[in-house]
């Protein structure tokens, strides 16, 4: 990890404080003409199951059905993934399905050479369901499966955005030299305190070798945490806790998430010298494989803060048209305006403390849809005035090397966001009424 030096940070802090200008951000200003498909192509998009309100407690009838996926590519193999091909595909499909899911019973869990897995724990959290992303664990052969949901929720948007790093005591002797996302991290800590006897009794019952941690976009971030939660404490740095009896799978935990963002603060940025820290970092990272798409903004956030203010600054503007279809469009131009540039500079004091965090482990990056081989990048932190000359640094894909029409920047990040889980998933569930 590489420390943010102060004249970047100035200098982000600078960018981000910069008003968006909405007066020449329609579609007939410079810059490539928009398609004539774009509103019907945002409105396809906005159905992306992360940007999707639903109802405080699923229903069956409000849900979707489970459809055999036409759009089904093979994951890459597990010399880049840490796991097997089919094991990426099942959380692929965990990750897509649970947004829908109102039972275990929902979920069609089955990899395309016919492995299946078994959905054993559930949990919606019922009412309060809009603030607790629902939790899942998956049996196949000997392979256990966490999974949550991402951001679903408007209460989730709050969770995402809730930047305080924290110390975790469920890190043991790493804790003082690791600080995470409070919210992802009290999340992640309330499943695993609900449900540790019940997991550890399937363990033993199942008789597991490895445990994958999954989810897309918020989901992928708890996937995160709570992977770094049971290295710890299986691996012997909380000697209090049930799951250090369970030392023989230390080796054998991994993350395989989807669009998701960072949860870890850069432990250079933070002093101090908790060599135990190190190495929990060291051994998380080795086995965690993070998915990226294209120009997608989730997994930029919270270090990449230039990258997002220009994501905000060229999609903002199509939030506020009047006939925009995406749920957050605020009304009219002018009072959506005004209330985007006072969130932003509300949020100007969170950018020293946005700048030090970071991904932990491999991001496998598609540059589009035609890629067939991925590449393999690391987290260095955002990037100052100058973008990274080293094609493997996450910070060297600047939001302006997507070539993106003018009028289409929101159908093209939402496309983006949701492109993996679905991508790698034989089974998807969709909507009802786009199922004939």
């Amino acid at each position: 990890m590489v420390k943010v030096d102060n004249d970047t940070l100035n200098y982000l802090k600078t960018e981000w404080d910069k008003p968006i200008d909405f007066d020449d951000k329609d579609e007939d200003s410079a810059g490539l003409p928009p398609s004539p498909t774009s509103v019907a192509a945002i409105q396809r998009s906005a159905a992306a199951p992360s940007l999707k309100l639903k109802a405080p407690v699923p229903l069956p009838e409000n849900q979707g059905r489970i459809i055999k996926n036409g759009d089904f590519r093979n994951p890459p193999s597990k010399d880049v993934t840490g796991v097997d091909e089919s094991i990426v595909e099942i959380c692929a499909s965990l990750s897509n399905q649970i947004y829908d899911a109102y039972s275990k019973d929902y979920f069609h869990l089955e990899a395309s050479n016919g492995d299946k897995a078994e959905v054993l724990i559930h949990d919606t959290h019922g009412n309060l369901n809009p603030a607790i992303p629902a939790f899942a664990v998956a049996v196949v052969d000997s392979t256990l499966i966490m999974g949550w949901r991402g951001t679903n929720q408007v209460m989730d948007f709050i969770n995402d955005v809730a930047l305080a790093p924290v110390v975790c005591n469920e890190l043991g002797t790493a804790a003082t030299g690791v600080r995470c996302h409070a919210m992802f991290s009290s999340c992640v800590g309330s499943n695993l305190k609900v449900y540790e006897e019940e997991i550890i009794s399937i363990i033993k019952k199942r008789r597991i070798m490895n445990i994958v941690f999954t989810g897309h976009s918020l989901g992928g971030a708890l996937a995160s945490v709570a992977h770094m939660f049971l290295t710890a404490q299986i691996g012997g740095y909380n000697k209090s806790s049930w799951w250090d009896k369970l030392g023989r799978l230390k080796s054998s935990l991994n993350a395989v998430t989807f669009a998701a963002p960072m949860n870890v603060l850069d432990r250079d940025e933070q002093g101090g010298n908790n060599r135990l820290a190190n190495q929990l970092l060291e051994e998380v990272g080795a086995n965690t494989a993070n998915f990226v798409f294209h120009c997608d903004a989730v997994p930029r956030a919270y270090g990449h803060v230039g990258y997002l203010h220009d994501v905000i600054n060229e999609a903002a503007p199509e939030a506020v048209r009047d006939k925009n279809p995406i749920w957050f469009g605020l009304g009219s131009g002018r009072i959506s305006s005004s209330i985007i540039n006072f969130m932003l500079s509300a949020v100007t004091p969170l950018v020293p403390i946005a700048v030090e965090y970071r991904h932990t482990g491999r991001l496998i990056y598609y540059e589009d849809k035609a890629s067939t081989t991925p590449l393999i990048l690391e987290d260095t932190g955002p990037a100052g005035k100058q973008k990274s000359p080293d094609k493997s640094h996450l910070n060297h894909y600047d939001f302006s090397s997507y070539k993106i029409r003018r009028g289409e920047y929101i159908e093209t990040l939402l496309e983006a966001h949701s492109h993996f889980p679905k991508t790698f998933a034989p089974y998807i569930s969709v909507d009802k009424d786009e199922v004939n």
